[in-house]
């Protein structure tokens, strides 16, 4: 997996021949003039692998040189830089001493504490216990004081020259450092560059570094140029090379993640092509954005495509801007045309977030278009004569594209909506549907307060296995039942709407009336309930539309009579739990059979099974009201019909015994007597 931002440590990552040039530079530095001291610039662009260069020179010196690695990050100020310097130089000798390396030592000791006479001074009261110590330090200053500095720098000169090879000071990352540390280091490098023996190799960005060097009347090269006697200048990785690595490095990441199914091929090379390339500019970037993707793989690879998750992700990387923007006006990005509205489908407030959203992308306006092009299609119409409806929207869902409200919360928020989590429930249905046991004993370990949104989210698969649709049909149906009431706006359709909807468009695309007449027959005798057979012999002849019929008139009548038969045999305790209990009733005579008489059945639980489906909730809006009102209705006239006579239906009511009406039920037994007493509506109340 990629090493995030970290440079190669070794020649066995070196993955462009940069082994090569770590020779030349190793011959370069062992054979530099080093007398009078020497610097070296190696110099290189943000992500040119400057640090992953040191780091194979360095083992190529062996033990032959002493290489002191200097890092100035954690040290600001001149003052404080000098002190960490010398120390960090004598600390590096005293590894290797010897009689030589003792005097240079010493030396440096003597000339540092000159120049920094105070820098040791402990900042911590326990470190002034130390009497002696302190005394010792004290004394030794006020003798090298009698001194001058400049004896003591040729002092420690005399001492350096007599080194038989040259110390090493690489200092990495320079042009990371603030522009006052940049300035520091500098000072630092002036006041010891002239020392013999000690080879600097300064490491930066050119640009950034002459920028920082620049002002007071001080021409940042030119002061440069005074300072550094070589420069290397890195060539740039070639773009084909770090094309090739991001794609290599890409895979990689998938390939640690794993089982990633949701990616399609056809799309990722423009969506690579036109957004993710134009941001990646160097090796730094190759790593940091593979880093950063990961997670976010890892996380949504089984909810959002692939090739938009690492899209977007490229564009959070390196133009978090962006992507802020994105969560801003994502409604105006995902916002489908009407198909009713075609020739009028901008929105002036839609069309200026759109733009405002590519002009933000500065010098890089191909980018804003491609991000609108391959990730956002419903926005195209705004940049071009492309127009996408409403029709789109279960293509993207399916998908799992980010073109999609939903997709895109959910990529965004790593939240995902109500509609989204029903969807993902009904695919992994989908992927059941043609073993039956497994597919109803999924939807039943569902919430039931789900499935209505689930067998909602079925409308958007666009064709079923045929082996699959006896199985839909029947585990659909008899599901129905369980399915709990829930308030519902003015425009809610409920659960047995489109139920219906989605069965009668499974078995009329069945090709013939025979292969229709065979499935109702296979269909019929698994339903569980009286209600279901009732309704699926709406589904298949919905009304007086003879063009809509599924089946024979022949079949149409031997399956309704059958129904009819079942429901006269049956006792009032199972008619009472059917939900469609009053067209059950009506259906003989529908049929123009005798209508099944009441007056036998007074039990409690069917007389008030028989109130409660006659209730009905009435949903209104006042003029100037945004309030919903909702009214609980009392079809008292289908209920005399069924009862005969409005006599029969008051004996029935006075029969009910109070004790046993479950508690949910009193509000509609208490609406049924209030009816009794003449309190009822007026027509124009309805």
């Amino acid at each position: 997996m990629t090493r995030g931002d970290n440079p190669i440590e070794s020649p066995n990552e070196d993955l462009f021949g940069r082994a090569s040039l770590a020779e030349e530079l190793h011959n370069l530095l062992d054979l530099l003039p080093s007398r009078e001291g020497h610097v070296v610039a190696l110099t290189g662009a943000w992500g040119s692998g400057k640090t992953s260069l040191l780091n194979l020179v360095r083992p190529l010196f062996r033990d032959e040189r002493i290489i002191l690695d200097f890092n100035p990050w954690m040290f600001s100020g001149t003052t404080q830089l000098v002190d960490t310097f010398f120390r960090e130089l004598a600390a590096q000798l005293r590894l290797r001493s010897n009689a030589k390396l003792d005097k240079v030592i010493d030396a440096i000791d003597n000339y540092s504490s000159l120049l920094t006479p105070f820098a040791w001074v402990p900042g911590v009261g326990w470190m002034f216990t130390q009497w002696k110590a302190l005394t010792g330090a004290a004394k030794k200053i006020r003798e090298n004081a009698k001194k001058s500095v400049v004896e003591q720098k040729a002092q420690l000169a005399k001492a350096l020259s007599e080194l038989e090879n040259p110390l090493l000071v690489f200092i990495d990352d320079i042009d990371r450092l603030s522009q006052g540390e940049i300035q520091d280091v500098f000072k630092l490098v002036r006041l010891t560059a002239n020392l013999p023996n000690i080879v600097y190799v300064l490491v930066y960005d050119r640009a950034r570094v002459e920028a920082a060097l620049t002002g007071a009347g001080i021409d940042g090269r030119a002061y440069l140029e005074k300072i550094v006697q070589t420069t290397i200048d890195l060539p740039a990785i070639p773009q084909g090379a770090i094309n090739q690595e991001l794609g290599r490095s890409l895979q990689e990441l998938v390939d640690a993640v794993g089982d990633v199914k949701l990616f399609d091929a056809n799309r990722w090379p423009d969506t690579f092509a036109e957004i993710v390339l134009p941001l990646v500019g160097n090796m730094r970037d190759v790593k940091r954005y593979c880093s950063s993707a990961q997670l976010a793989v890892a996380t949504l690879k089984e909810r959002v495509e692939l090739g938009d998750v690492l899209a977007l992700e490229a564009v959070r990387t390196f133009r978090p801007d962006l992507v802020s923007r994105i969560s801003q006006i994502r409604s105006s990005l995902t916002q489908t045309v009407s198909l009713y509205n075609m020739g009028n489908s901008e929105s002036p407030v839609a069309k200026g977030e759109i733009e405002d959203l590519i002009n933000l992308c500065g010098d890089q306006h191909d980018l804003g278009e491609a991000i609108i092009k391959r990730l956002f299609p419903a926005a195209r119409r705004y940049i071009e004569n492309n127009h996408y409806g409403s029709e789109w929207l279960d293509t993207w869902l399916h998908q799992r594209l980010v073109a999609h409200p939903d997709i895109l919360e959910l990529y965004l928020d790593r939240v995902g909506s109500k509609k989204l989590a029903a969807f993902g429930h009904a695919q992994t249905a989908f992927d059941l549907i043609t073993d039956a046991t497994k597919f109803e004993s999924y939807l039943r370990s569902l919430d039931p307060l789900e499935l209505e949104d689930v067998i909602s989210a079925f409308r958007s698969f666009k064709a079923f296995p045929e082996d699959g649709a006896v199985i839909f049909v029947v585990t659909i149906m008899n599901i129905l039942p369980d399915i709990p009431e829930r308030p519902r706006g003015m425009f809610d359709l409920g659960a047995r709407i489109v139920a219906g909807g989605l069965c009668f468009r499974i078995l009329s695309g069945l090709e013939t009336e025979e292969t229709r007449e065979a499935v109702a027959k296979m269909v019929m005798p698994q339903l569980t309930t009286l209600s279901s057979k009732f309704e699926l012999l709406e589904i298949l002849v919905p009304g007086e539309d003879d063009e809509k019929k599924l089946i024979s008139d022949a079949l149409e009548s031997h399956l309704f009579e059958s129904l009819a038969d079942q429901v006269e045999m049956s006792t009032s305790a199972e008619l009472a739990h059917e939900d469609q209990l009053l067209r059950l009733l009506y259906l003989p005579k529908r049929l123009g059979r005798e209508p099944i008489s009441l007056s036998s059945r007074k039990e409690t639980s069917f007389t008030v099974a028989m109130i409660r489906k006659a209730c009905s909730e009435s949903i209104g809006q006042s003029m100037g009201n945004r309030a919903i009102r909702r009214t609980l209705r009392l079809n008292w006239e289908t209920l005399v019909e069924l009862y005969g006579t409005e006599e029969a239906l008051l004996d029935a009511l006075v029969s009910i015994d109070a004790t046993e009406v479950p508690a949910d039920d009193v509000q509609y037994v208490s609406l049924a007597f209030e009816y009794a007493q003449g309190n009822r509506p007026k027509d124009d109340e309805w």
